[in-house]
């Protein structure tokens, strides 16, 4: 019999909950490294709801990990975003150095995490400060004042901090989008003694940068305009580092006959660096209905296209992998056909950047009652190969990832949203770090041998002739495009193979020899 949870205590509810869920969330097997559970302290179970914002900052064996904290009143009602959690770990063991938490259940004075930063010996973290509703009653999140903490790295203690003083009449008020996935995406960007205020504008599209000092006042205002020929269907920029700004801009003519996919790429200071015209990459057939991007590092990000059909029931995503220079590296597609077997699923691209691929993560419960399956997927031409699959301890527990990175040595970080799928209201956030040598991402000892007689296949991308090292004269080479079919048939000649001759785009090279096959993505530029 299961207990009732709105009438249980305080104390036997955290013992209960404990008892029934693996908090936090574990796999079977040995490829997690370490967890670490999200939990605000003095606060109810059913009260421990977190956000993702900003990507974690990695120093060294260091890692600072922030999320935003999304509390409930006692009665349940949402009191939104109240507060914030910022954490110092090592990553390889997960040992926590350090935890700075806060929390705001009183309207007019929340607050929430902005941008974080790492300046000398500190760790800088500008704010959304909640500021009164226009009107003068009520509550509203979507006003703000700028302020910032200053943390000292070595022992977590907040050193320094400003916030404006509320009393100063006609003090101005800024736009607050906590959520990053918006076209608005303000920030607030800590530079020498002052504060940038970077939002888009969209009616009159144009990127903005606000000048603040500490005391609130502005100082100056600088934009850029971004030329869109159409209606922009989808607009995104993101602050990577505090380094690079990436602008992604979708335009299309009412009828979606004509379509442009912008890339701009700036430096922090808005200079215009790079910008790439990439609707030729990316296709965007009349059945698209969402398009949505992933900002992976200043190295590469991902783009996805959804497309849904009523009859037959059928979902297809397709995935497209840049560089940080607007260059087309990878894809994957994805289709789901309306299978009733499958209680739910998701998936999210994983940028591979000790292979430079792309992959899709899956979170998956095949059947009602039996454990969820984590899966990494590679595509091969037509198809999706997983290469790693781990399962979840118990068949109570169930998750998916709202956020993800590789990190440079080939392990995963996962931010998880952990269910009990009897009570979906019911939610616990974890970090998790996987094994990448666990996770078949990187060589372990034992493969190190067979990795070195795997051919070398180069250049790639390539306009023409390709190398083919550890590759024997005469072997038979078969060239699929990304729909399976296949458009030439070659053998290899003093190690390499011509195919000039073939449009731009990406091929599945397939090495055959009287034992093995192997197949290998290639790219063809002009």
């Amino acid at each position: 019999m299961k207990t009732k949870l709105t009438l249980t205590p305080f104390l036997l509810l955290h013992f209960v909950v404990y008892s029934q869920q693996n908090l936090p969330l574990k796999f079977k097997g040995d490829a997690v490294k370490w967890a670490e559970l999200q939990w605000m302290d003095g606060n109810r179970t059913v009260d421990q709801r977190f956000e993702y914002r900003v990507p974690p900052i990695v120093v060294d064996d260091t890692i600072y990990l922030f999320n935003n904290y999304e509390g409930l009143f006692n009665n349940s009602i949402s009191v939104g975003y109240c507060g914030y959690t910022i954490k110092k770990l090592n990553i390889k063991t997960g040992e926590k150095y350090w935890e700075v938490q806060r929390q705001y259940k009183e309207f007019r004075k929340r607050k929430a995490i902005s941008q974080p930063a790492v300046k000398d010996g500190q760790l800088i973290v500008t704010l959304f400060d909640e500021a009164p509703p226009e009107n003068g009653s009520g509550t509203s999140w979507y006003r703000c004042y700028p302020a910032h903490i200053a943390i000292d790295r070595l022992s977590g203690t907040v050193v320094d901090s400003n916030y404006v003083d509320r009393s100063i009449a006609d003090l101005p008020i800024f736009w607050a989008t906590i959520d990053p996935n918006t076209s608005n995406n303000s920030q607030f960007i800590l530079k020498d003694s002052m504060y940038i205020f970077r939002f888009f504008e969209g009616y009159y599209r144009n990127m903005v940068d606000e000048s603040i000092d500490f005391d609130g006042n502005k100082l100056s205002s600088d934009s850029i305009h971004i030329a869109l020929k159409y209606k922009a269907r989808l607009f995104r920029h993101y602050n990577l580092n505090n380094e690079y700004v990436y602008v992604l801009s979708l335009r299309d003519s009412a009828s979606w006959t004509k379509k442009e996919f912008l890339f701009n790429k700036y430096d922090h200071d808005l200079n215009l660096l790079k910008s790439v015209e990439f609707s030729g990459s990316v296709d965007l057939t009349d059945q698209v209905t969402v398009i949505t991007s992933f900002p992976i590092s200043s190295e590469y990000f991902v783009i996805v296209c959804n497309s849904q059909m009523a009859n037959p029931l059928k979902y297809e995503s397709r995935y497209f992998m840049f560089d940080g220079n607007g260059t087309f590296v990878d894809r994957a597609d994805f289709i789901i056909n309306g299978d009733p077997n499958i209680e739910y699923g998701w998936h999210r691209p994983l940028v591979d950047v000790v292979n430079k691929r792309l992959l899709l993560t899956r979170s998956q419960q095949e059947v009602k009652g039996q454990p969820t399956k984590f899966d990494i997927l590679v595509s091969e031409g037509d198809s999706l190969r997983s290469i790693s699959q781990i399962e979840v301890e118990g068949s109570d527990d169930h998750f998916r990832t709202t956020y993800h990175q590789m990190l440079d040595n080939g392990d995963i970080l996962l931010f998880i949203d952990q269910f009990d799928w009897a009570d979906q209201n019911i939610r616990w956030f974890s970090w998790i770090l996987l094994d990448g040598a666990k996770m078949g991402i990187v060589s372990s000892t034992k493969d190190e041998g067979l990795a070195k007689n795997k051919p070398n296949i180069y250049p790639n991308p390539t306009s023409g002739l390709v190398h083919l090292d550890q590759v024997e004269d005469g072997q038979s080479v078969d060239i699929y495009n990304m729909k399976g079919v296949l458009v030439d048939s070659k053998t290899t000649q003093l190690h390499q193979i011509d195919i000039t001759h073939l449009p731009q785009g990406m091929y599945i090279i397939e090495l055959k020899s009287e034992r093995t096959s192997e197949r290998y993505k290639l790219i063809k530029v002009d």
